[in-house]
């Protein structure tokens, strides 16, 4: 029987290896393709060339000009590959392909210690749930922040997990609460939080070396080094440019859109975040939420406690987010529900191979196999190569205009303009004829003038150039320059 069982835990992880690596040659092929397929790759692009081209590396640069909404590591890795010869696309897709590879690893790691004695094949059906999840490679074959965030957010479970044990790798969770907070946000402080009250309210196993009295002072030690290193990044903005750099990187766009609020979207957040789950993967992902959660109710052990806690205050602050929530930030939450759907399947199913199976017969029933990414749209390819040819064009002494909020496009944004045409001055967004005289009133837009502008807004724009002139057309898209403002 024992022999059995080691033989169905190597096959297990030979599956699972054969299935990612199946699945990795199926989309690294693509990521060097040339589609823009999700807004945020545009800013990712201009934040990335800032570092990489233009040597901006102690702070963000966004439209040629310090951004204090997103922190600096993903920008930094990508910029260090666009450096080192990668074209600029597949330099930044394949680092959030690393992330994704580094999901499916810890992953697996994770569910072996939900499950002791069936380790290996807990952890390869954990690898083959979450690779069955198309919101899994849409991220990691995209230039996008959630995948580094998602693995970031893993390091924390996996070293509080690892700390219940031996208290002192509980520095495995600082670091990936800081790794966080320079991804994208420092979500695993959340985890450590919901971790510390659960295993002291929820005492399912006594004797846990990390929740003795003796542990204490390293706990406490261990959460405020934390807080300092969420801190450091924000300090350090707010030192080259003021107060209002820690405000943003830190109040405006991590603390403020997650504070609990009740109010009329409440209920909506609600059904979003279920509704987000089924699209994924029909019930897979719900049926994942429903065995983390129980948990500590069959497996009575401290891991256990630590990923249910942090399921249920991870869906506790999607439902009650007052600012706006995406289906992409489940991924952070989808490592975790892996590991807790293996470690059930495997103490459910008899046959040892069965759950890695099952896993796999996942991978090509959810579309997770087959998904065409990074494709270009024929029109908004030729959109695209219209801005990089206005490069030949500008002058450092032009303002650059893009007219934002026209033409229906679902991606485009000025960081396009900004990393393909500008020649190092700003790029200013118009959104009607008034935003043009404010922005005239405000000393941001002068003579000459070139810009990218749709058909319908360039008609509404028109009578406020003088010596407008169209150099160059692709679809509903135009190119123009204009001597001055009439």
């Amino acid at each position: 029987m024992r022999q059995l069982t080691r033989a169905a835990s190597a096959l297990s992880i030979l599956l699972a290896l054969a299935v990612v690596a199946v699945l990795l040659a199926h989309y690294a092929p693509q990521l060097g393709k040339p589609g823009m397929n999700q807004y945020d790759e545009y800013h990712t692009l201009d934040r990335t060339l800032a570092a990489a081209r233009d040597g901006h590396w102690s702070s963000v640069y966004a439209n040629h000009g310090p951004s204090f909404r997103k922190p600096p590591l993903q920008y930094w890795l990508g910029a260090l590959l666009v450096r080192a010869g990668l074209e600029p696309l597949l330099a930044m897709r394949t680092v959030a392909m690393g992330f994704g590879l580094g999901l499916l690893a810890l992953t697996g790691v994770l569910a072996a210690r939900l499950s002791p004695r069936n380790g290996p094949t807990a952890a390869a059906t954990a690898v083959l749930l979450l690779a069955a999840s198309p919101m899994l490679w849409s991220q990691a074959t995209a230039a996008m922040l959630d995948a580094g965030a998602a693995l970031f957010t893993l390091v924390t479970i996996l070293g509080l997990v690892l700390a219940l044990r031996e208290p002192r790798l509980i520095w495995i969770a600082v670091a990936g609460v800081w790794l966080g907070a320079l991804q994208k946000a420092p979500v695993g402080i959340a985890a450590m939080a919901a971790a510390a009250i659960a295993l002291r309210y929820w005492r399912v196993e006594p004797g846990l070396p990390l929740a003795a009295p003796e542990a204490k002072p390293l706990r406490r030690r261990a959460f405020r080094v934390a807080v300092l290193l969420i801190l450091a990044w924000p300090v350090f903005q707010a030192l080259q440019h003021g107060y209002g750099a820690f405000k943003t990187s830190l109040l405006t766009e991590m603390a403020e859109r997650f504070v609990p609020t009740i109010d009329d979207d409440t209920a909506g957040n609600w059904t979003s975040w279920i509704n987000w789950m089924i699209d994924d993967s029909a019930l897979l992902w719900p049926a994942a939420l429903a065995a983390t959660l129980s948990l500590p109710l069959w497996r009575r052990r401290g891991e256990s406690v630590v990923v249910s806690a942090w399921a249920l205050i991870f869906i506790l602050g999607m439902t009650f987010a007052d600012g706006d929530t995406y289906s992409r930030y489940l991924l952070v939450l989808l490592p975790v529900l892996a590991a807790g759907l293996a470690t059930a399947l495997v103490a459910a199913l008899r046959l040892p191979l069965l759950p890695a199976v099952l896993a796999a017969a996942a991978v090509f029933t959810t579309g997770a196999a087959r998904m065409d990414v990074n494709t270009p749209d024929p029109d908004d390819a030729a959109r695209d190569a219209l801005i990089r040819g206005l490069a030949a064009r500008v002058r450092p002494e032009d303002t650059l205009i893009f007219c934002r909020y026209y033409g229906g496009s679902t991606t485009m944004n000025a960081s396009a303009v900004s990393a393909w045409a500008s020649a190092g001055q700003p790029v200013v967004s118009i959104t009607d004829a008034d935003s043009l005289e404010r922005a005239r009133a405000n000393g941001l837009i002068g003579a000459p003038l070139i810009g990218f502008c749709s058909a319908e807004a360039l008609a509404e724009l028109a009578p406020h150039f003088d010596g407008l002139e169209i150099v160059g057309t692709s679809g509903d898209w135009r190119a123009f320059t204009a001597t001055d403002l009439h």
